[in-house]
Order: structure tokens, then C-alpha cells, then sequence
């Protein structure tokens, strides 16, 4: 799967044959070959950046239009065809009216995706469908949160845990802009390994303090482990990238404090936002009032730095036949409690999947009003992307938790 913005010189005609090029709406499916893509294109721009695409594949480009060209018999029998096989263009307009002024904001979204059939509401896509619109300062940096997404991937890929899509490269295209090539995972939404899914995110989530404690034993122990090259615990609250949840960065400076990494890190940058954007007053003094009490909420808990996907809505997971399946991760090593937050606020997680992530991980007492206070990170980032809609529900929760 690519991932691309799309640079704002490229000609809608420039976009239109890239649709029906590829799998998109009024296309034929699959690429009758490289070259005669290219030739379609009348943008240099859009062609130095489906070269660099191409360029990041496993297989020689020669090899991989000539898989296209053998037909679905042979497709099966090289892996370079397997590539050809599943690779699609998507084209799409996404349109989502303004929080400020209500007029229709557009922004060309290029996803050469390997996919199968288009579908509007595969949950991989970016498409017309999704409520996701950055505003103008987003562009061009896209590359910042195309590698915070690769790190991210790369991470919970090593814990050998849960499932995610393989990262490939991130690459610059022209005009700013970035790409993301990821392996291609054909999934369906989340229904039969929801149970699987809990207990592997509960693998994840324990997979650094396993760590921690599988090296304390070892260093205890003369002569095991000796030469072997392991993972390294983690012993602060943060993360080597920058990651983005959503559009917006987000602060992974290290700290030793998870309280303090929380508020200042999570909390604080959403505040200054909501102050940017609208001077809330309101919204000020409680969280002046609300950042007295969150020592309270964490009285006795011993934390150990967890690694998280960092942003574990329903939009977020699904299934094949072998298992679950997470993407589109915002990572960070925090409290796993955090993880649960946004999950419980959109809905798309059965009780099953509660079940038998908390057979592994217990809630700890007071696990209720910690989930609140998780959520409202998510309400103010809603509220900083999508405007005062998700307002009210941010103040509620900090009026609840300084009562």
C-alpha cells in the first residue's frame, strides 16, 4: 500500500488519468504496464513520484510489468507478481466542510494502494468517505508523519505481538511532497478475532515489562545471553520519533514520569491549541483546577512503560483469516490504559475483546476515571481538528474530574 500527498501543481487531468489507470472508479483494475501508465501521464511531477514508488518495490520494475502482462495463472507463480497482482490506484477528492466557516475545503489524495477491488469503505482507505481534512499549514509535511508511522510500525512489528502492516520506505516526491509504502494486507472489519485481538494487545502492551524482567533474570544468571543482540528495556514514557495522532504532532520527549509526561506532553500542547484557536476561557481555568487533582488519579499505581499503537479506534483494526490485524498507529511507550481511551469512545470492540484483554491486564482501581481523563486527550484533539463540536464533551470531562 502507498500512502501520498500529493503535491498542489498536478492538473486534475493529471489526476483523472491515474485513476483510470490503476483500480480506481472508471479504471481497468490492474496496470497494463509500467510504461504505458507513464505514457498516459502529462505531468513530469506525477512521474518522477510513481517512479520513486516503483523504485521502492522488492522486484526490478521489468519484472514486475511483465508479471501483469502473464496473466492470473502465472501471477500465482512468482512473489514479484504477487506485487503486480494487488497494486491499485486510487484517486479521490476529499471534501469535509471547514469547523470556522462551513465552506468545502478540497485536497487531492493520491493512494496507489494495493487493495484488490476499490471499496469506499475499506478500512485502509483515506477516501472521500473519511471525515479526515487537513488544513493548508499540513502540507508538506507530510513526510514528518509518514515516518512517525513507519517508526511506529517498525516498533510494534519487532514485539512480535499483534500483527501490522510491514513498512517499506518513505519517499520524497516532488513539490514536498511524501509517500508511504507498506505491504499490502487484504482485510475485511473486525468481527470473528475480536477475543484474539484483546489478548494480543495485551501481549503488546506487557511485551516491555516480559522484557524488562526476561533481562533481569539473565543478568543474574552467569553465562545466558551472552553475545545475543535483545531489545533493551524501556524504562521512561516517550518515543524516539515524532508521532501524529491525526494531523498534529505530538510531544515524545523521554520522561521517568508518566504523570508528568501526560500533562505536559499530552494535555498541555492540546490547551495551548484550544487557547490559539479560540481563548477559551473556560476550558483554561478548568484545566488549571483539573491539573491539581491528576496526582490523585494515580495514587499507588506502579507504571511500567508500555508500548502502544497510540490511536486504537475501530477505524483502525480489522481481520483476515489468520487474525487481527492494527494500522495506522501513533506510538509512544505510556500507561496501557491509555490505549483503551479512544476504543471506548467510538465503539467497534466487543466484549469479547474487553474480556480477554483483561484477563491478562486487570483494571487497576481506579481504572474508570483514568479512562476519562485518557479520553479527553482525544477530545481536545478532535476539538483542535475538527473544530468546537467536540467542545462540550472536553469540558464535562474536566468539570467530572474536579468535582
Amino acid at each position: 500500500m502507498v500512502r501520498s500527498e500529493v503535491p498542489s501543481n498536478l492538473g486534475r487531468g493529471d489526476l483523472r488519468c491515474v485513476a483510470c489507470a490503476g483500480g480506481g472508479p472508471g479504471g481497468t483494475g490492474l496496470w497494463p504496464g509500467y510504461r504505458q501508465m507513464m505514457a498516459r501521464m502529462r505531468s513530469p511531477a506525477l512521474q518522477q513520484m510513481l517512479g520513486g514508488v516503483f523504485e521502492a518495490f522488492p522486484f526490478p520494475l521489468e519484472r514486475l510489468s511483465e508479471s501483469v502482462e502473464e496473466g492470473p495463472e502465472q501471477d500465482r507463480a512468482t512473489p514479484a507478481s504477487s506485487w503486480a497482482r494487488s497494486v491499485r490506484s486510487l484517486l479521490c477528492w476529499k471534501a469535509q466542510e471547514s469547523a470556522s466557516g462551513g465552506s468545502a475545503l478540497r485536497w487531492p489524495l493520491l493512494q496507489i494502494a494495493t487493495l484488490g477491488e476499490t471499496r469506499p469503505r475499506d478500512p485502509f482507505q483515506k477516501s472521500s468517505c473519511s471525515p479526515f481534512s487537513p488544513p493548508p499549514l499540513f502540507l508538506g509535511k507530510a513526510k514528518r508523519m509518514f515516518e512517525g508511522e513507519m517508526a511506529s510500525l517498525t516498533a510494534i512489528l519487532r514485539t512480535d505481538t499483534v500483527r501490522v502492516p510491514k513498512p517499506i520506505k518513505v519517499l520524497d516526491g516532488p513539490g514536498g511532497s511524501s509517500l508511504l509504502v507498506m505491504e499490502h494486507v487484504d482485510m475485511r472489519y473486525l468481527s470473528s478475532h475480536a477475543a484474539k485481538l484483546g489478548t494480543q494487545l495485551a501481549d503488546l502492551h506487557l511485551d516491555n515489562k516480559r522484557r524488562g524482567e526476561t533481562l533481569q533474570k539473565e543478568a543474574s544468571t552467569v553465562g545466558k545471553g551472552a553475545g545475543q543482540v535483545v531489545r533493551p528495556f524501556v524504562d521512561q514514557f516517550g518515543f524516539d520519533v515524532v508521532t501524529c495522532c491525526g494531523y498534529l504532532p505530538q510531544v515524545n520527549d523521554w520522561q521517568e514520569d508518566w504523570v508528568a509526561f501526560y500533562a505536559r506532553q499530552r494535555i498541555q500542547p492540546q490547551m495551548d491549541m484550544v487557547e490559539q484557536g479560540s481563548g477559551d476561557r473556560e476550558a483554561r481555568e478548568l484545566w488549571s483546577a483539573l491539573q491539581l487533582k491528576i496526582p490523585d488519579l494515580f495514587r499507588d499505581l506502579d507504571i511500567v512503560p508500555a508500548l502502544l499503537h497510540g490511536d486504537l479506534w475501530g477505524g483502525n483494526v480489522a481481520e483476515d483469516s489468520s487474525g487481527p490485524i492494527i494500522f495506522d498507529p501513533a506510538s509512544f511507550y505510556g500507561h496501557s490504559e491509555y490505549e483503551l481511551a479512544i476504543a471506548g469512545m467510538f465503539g467497534g470492540f466487543s466484549h469479547s475483546f474487553y474480556s480477554a484483554y483483561h484477563r491478562a491486564v486487570p483494571k487497576a482501581p481506579g481504572f474508570e476515571a483514568r479512562q476519562q481523563l485518557y479520553q479527553l486527550f482525544h477530545y481536545l484533539n478532535h476539538w483542535n481538528h475538527f473544530g468546537s463540536g467536540y467542545r462540550g464533551s472536553s469540558l464535562n470531562i474536566m468539570r467530572d474530574l474536579t468535582q
